[in-house]
Order: structure tokens, then C-alpha cells, then sequence
């Protein structure tokens, strides 16, 4: 997996239409050398780096619902992702899933650039035995007059 990947795929929240695409940006990211002025800078502490508000999108959903998303600076995601690729070897053995986790992170080549290793129908019930929405029933259902 290549930072690019990460660029390209990783950035926009899936939720956003089609016409939203990072890919020219991590195109223009790949191609550029040597980087434009913050972009070359690394995500430590003291390298005055400028603060960034996030941009707030909001996702209609049915009913009167709305899902709040948010898109964080280009320059931050950047050097995130940039550190993420850099000490993958390090973080992987921490976030690749423990007896809690539902999932662990996976690169994958199509889609989302990380996702869950298994897909969201073949995840096991973190809590068996537990009633789900269509079996819940009032505590008087049962009862007869």
C-alpha cells in the first residue's frame, strides 16, 4: 500500500457523492518534488504547523435525521497518513485486533484504502443472546386477559 493509496481513497468520507475525489489530490501530492512548504514538514511537535478548523458536511438520512460528517485539513490529513505509511510496522501489531475488537484494519485495493478485514454481515454478534429490533416485544405481549 502506497501513500498515494491512502491519498486517493482514504480521505473524503465514503458517505460524500460521487463527484467529490481525492484523486487529483494525491496525484498532485505524488508528482509534486519537492513538496509545497508545510506539506514537507513531519507531524511533530514545535514544527509550527498552522491550526485548521475541520469543514462540517451534513448527510440527510430518512426522516428529519441528518448525519453530521466532518473533513479535516488536506495538510493534516497528509501528514497523518504520511506518518501512518512511515510507522505501519510499529502500529500494526497494536491495532490488528484483540478478543474485543470487532475488526482489524486491512489495506485493501478496491474501495475504501483501509478497511475492516471482514465485511460488516460476517462480523459475530458482540453480545449473543440479546434481542434485536424485530424481536423486542412489550412485556405485557404475553399476557391474556
Amino acid at each position: 500500500m502506497a501513500l498515494g493509496d491512502l491519498l486517493a481513497r482514504g480521505y473524503f468520507p465514503k458517505e460524500l457523492p460521487s463527484p467529490f475525489v481525492t484523486v487529483p489530490f494525491a496525484n498532485a501530492l505524488s508528482t509534486a518534488s519537492p513538496l509545497p512548504a508545510d506539506f514537507s514538514k513531519s507531524a511533530t511537535k514545535g514544527n509550527r504547523l498552522p491550526t485548521a478548523k475541520v469543514g462540517r458536511y451534513s448527510l440527510a438520512r430518512g426522516g428529519l435525521f441528518r448525519r453530521p460528517l466532518s473533513i479535516c485539513n488536506p495538510l493534516h490529513y497528509f501528514l497523518l497518513s504520511k506518518e501512518l505509511m512511515q510507522n505501519w510496522t510499529t502500529l500494526a501489531p497494536r491495532v490488528s485486533g484483540s478478543p474485543l475488537a470487532a475488526t482489524a484494519p486491512d489495506f485493501k485495493t478496491t474501495g475504501r484504502a483501509i478497511d475492516g478485514r471482514w465485511p460488516q454481515s460476517a462480523r459475530p454478534d458482540p453480545l449473543p443472546g440479546r434481542f434485536t429490533r424485530n424481536q423486542r416485544q412489550s412485556p405485557i405481549a404475553h399476557c391474556r386477559y
